[in-house]
C-alpha cells in the first residue's frame, strides 16, 4: 500500500468533491482507503479516475448501484480506463 499516499483532503480538492461524499463513496464500497499508523484514511491513485467515472455517471442519471455493480465487474477489481 506505499502507492497508497493521498490525503481525504487532496483527493477532495482534486476531485471536486466534497469529504463527506468521499467518506460515503466508501461507505457504498465505491472506492477505497486504509489507515495509516495515525488513524489518517490513505487513498491510492486510481480512487481519483474511479471518482472521474462516478461523477460524470451520477450526472447522467446513473445510481450509485450501478456504477458499483460495473465496477465490481472489472477484471481483478481494477479500475475503468478510456478503453473501458
Amino acid at each position: 500500500m506505499e502507492d497508497a499516499n493521498f490525503s481525504v483532503g487532496y483527493v477532495a480538492k482534486r476531485t471536486g468533491v466534497k469529504i463527506l461524499t468521499l467518506h460515503f463513496y466508501e461507505q457504498k464500497g465505491l472506492i477505497k482507503s486504509w489507515r495509516n499508523q495515525g488513524n489518517q484514511r490513505r487513498y491510492k491513485r486510481d480512487v481519483l479516475r474511479r471518482i472521474s467515472v462516478i461523477k460524470p455517471a451520477q450526472k447522467l442519471g446513473i445510481s450509485l448501484s450501478s456504477i458499483h455493480q460495473t465496477f465490481l465487474g472489472m477484471p481483478d477489481g481494477r479500475t475503468p480506463d478510456k478503453k473501458d
